[in-house]
Formats: structure tokens, sequence, C-alpha cells
């Protein structure tokens, strides 16, 4: 039976936790899945810190992205 996520969230836990802590924000652009968000709370990863864009074309990715980097610039 395939599943999807077998705990690689974990890998990056630790950093995750430290910018959530830090009330920085974690950008999340075009995921193929939705996150478990109960296990990130688990793990101790504010998902109030968490930003959720969906969207479709590779040039909305790309933008999204450059308004993320330049968005943490500027703060």
């Amino acid at each position: 039976m395939p599943t999807e996520g077998v705990g690689e969230i974990r890998l990056l836990s630790y950093a995750l936790r430290q910018i959530t802590r830090s009330e920085r924000n974690i950008l999340q652009v075009a995921l193929p899945y939705i996150p478990y968000v109960h296990a990130w709370k688990h793990l101790e990863i504010d998902s109030r810190h968490i930003v959720r864009f969906r969207v479709c074309k590779p040039a909305e990715r790309l933008w999204t992205l450059e308004q993320g980097i330049r968005s943490a610039k500027t703060t």
C-alpha cells in the first residue's frame, strides 16, 4: 500500500522550528501536497509562521518566490 510522506519532514524540523521560534516566516510555494500541520505542531513548528501559496504556472511560482525573497530582505 503506497503512502505519502514517510517522515521526511523530520530532516528539516530543527531548522524549521528555529525559523518559526525567531518569528520568521516559512514560505511554501506550489506544494504537491498539503502538509499535515498536526505533525508540524508535534515537532514544535509554529504554523502561524507558515505562508502557503497555491500557484500553477511556472511564471507565477517564480514571481511568488521573488516577492518572498524581497519581502524577507526588507524585514
